[in-house]
């Protein structure tokens, strides 16, 4: 969420010249978000590799893609809220609200008598990680000097980065040594500790009185008409209620809906420029959601790996990830960076087929690892990709809104997904592999290929 400098400082009475940043806040910024973001990613990454083990020691198999569905759910409403809140009123509110949301969600999951209370702990952790995240991105833009913001941000991609390797890893092994408990119970005083480092710099946070602009209404009102569809949809059909599913129904067809709210117009029908744009990012991200969250869950119960086991695998794919977005920044702009979604999109396809395959008991498992680091690489090469493109082709007042557009979409896309994949997965659920896990897997194949085609279709983006 980009802030408006000079805005800011006309609300401040100053202008943008006389503004005077401070290196020893910076540097406090710079180390407690990037703490908050290192562990806020091990969370999630950790928890992907765990809910396997989860989901059987809480009776809570056929729940299992909620875990992920809800936290995305929160997110969305969370990063549409922050970003209007902070806006009009700052950041400091959203920001201690996120913190608090975030740890109240680490302790209800650790201690979660049952799957649906760890359910809830898994959304709780998602809206407080929608609202951190925008608030740090405004700390940035208020108290780091816009020569210092693009090592700013660098230095959170490596953060979430460091997880992303050795995250699942570490959850394994203290799975495997204390329980999976104890790694939510670990990162609450970690969480509290980079807390420490940024509440300091509270008071030097400019605090305004903006009116809420009609847009930003506009995004608020279909963040949370998408929220209530998401958690009715996904509930409604995974719980055993009387008209639940015809509810979930319901709720999946306002879900459309919404999209209107909250996306740009000509998203559905894959307009040419930015609306299929923004299409391919919510495709291929909804793509590598479904994949990440479901792997663990094929090697662990259809090949009988243990939990450690799977942590590398998901590692692996962070590795070629990192690895796929290395070669899109060195690419020159030009007709090859324009072709990077669809390629992208294409190879997440390709190895979507490979991760479908090792469903099957009887096939090797190794088929998952390869379609995984495939599609991995795919998303890679095509998820900052798109990024670069919008922000290159749209002038520097735009950049606040493409950059929440674009996120909207990737917690929009991966939410959604994880929800029609729960329609199949509760209906499927009593059945041996694949039963449970294939049509999940062929959903992958199908969002990358859309990935690619509204890739495809992005055209020469101007926007006005």
């Amino acid at each position: 969420m980009a802030l408006d400098i000079k805005a800011l400082c006309r609300n401040n009475g100053v202008m943008p010249n006389e503004i005077h940043y401070s290196p020893r806040l910076e540097w406090f910024l710079l180390a407690g978000a990037s703490i908050s973001i290192c562990f806020a990613g091990f969370a999630t990454l950790g928890v992907t590799t765990l809910l396997p083990a989860i989901a059987e020691n809480l009776n809570g198999q056929s729940m299992y893609p909620l875990a992920n569905g809800t936290a995305l759910a929160g997110q969305l409403i969370a990063t549409a809220i922050a970003g209007a809140w902070c806006d009009s009123r700052g950041a400091v509110r959203p920001l201690l609200l996120g913190l608090l949301f975030f740890i109240a969600g680490l302790l209800t999951c650790g201690l979660a008598p049952s799957m649906f209370i760890f359910i809830l702990g898994r959304m709780l952790q998602g809206l407080g990680g929608g609202l951190l995240m925008v608030s740090m991105y405004v700390l940035v833009g208020a108290l780091v000097s816009p020569l210092r913001r693009p090592f700013f941000f660098g230095a959170f991609a490596g953060a979430w980065v460091i997880p992303a390797l050795i995250g699942p890893y570490i959850a394994g092994k203290i799975d495997s040594y204390l329980g999976w408990r104890a790694v939510f119970h670990i990162l609450v005083p970690a969480i509290l500790m980079a807390a420490a480092i940024i509440m300091p710099l509270l008071r030097h946070i400019p605090r305004h009185h903006n009116p809420l602009a009609a847009k930003a209404r506009r995004t608020v009102l279909g963040a949370t008409v998408a929220f209530i569809a998401l958690i009715v949809a996904q509930f409604g059909l995974t719980l055993d209620i009387p008209g639940g599913k015809i509810a979930a129904l319901g709720a999946l067809f306002v879900l459309v809906l919404s999209i209107h709210w909250l996306l740009p117009k000509g998203t559905i029908s894959l307009r040419k420029g930015l609306p299929s744009m923004v299409a391919s990012r919510g495709f291929i991200n909804a793509a590598y959601v479904a994949t990440e969250t479901f792997i663990p869950l094929i090697l662990v119960q259809a090949h009988k790996w243990d939990v450690s086991q799977a942590a590398l695998v998901i590692s692996a794919g962070s590795i070629t990830w990192a690895t796929g977005a290395l070669v899109q920044s060195k690419l020159p702009a030009g007709k090859i960076r324009m072709r990077l979604p669809f390629f992208g999109g294409i190879l997440a396809a390709g190895g979507g087929i490979f991760t479908a395959l090792a469903a099957f008991p009887t096939l090797p498992a190794s088929l998952s690892v390869i379609g995984w680091c495939i599609s991995a690489f795919g998303v890679g090469i095509s998820y900052p990709a798109l990024s670069v493109l919008a922000l290159e082709s749209a002038p520097e007042e735009k950049h606040g809104y493409i950059s929440s557009t674009l996120q909207l979409a990737d917690s929009l896309g991966g939410a959604a997904a994880l929800t029609i994949i729960t329609t199949a997965f509760t209906y499927l659920s009593h059945l041996p592999a694949p039963g449970p896990m294939l049509p999940a897997m062929l959903l992958t194949v199908l969002l990358g290929i859309g990935a690619g085609v509204a890739g495809k279709r992005i055209g020469k983006l101007v926007i006005k």
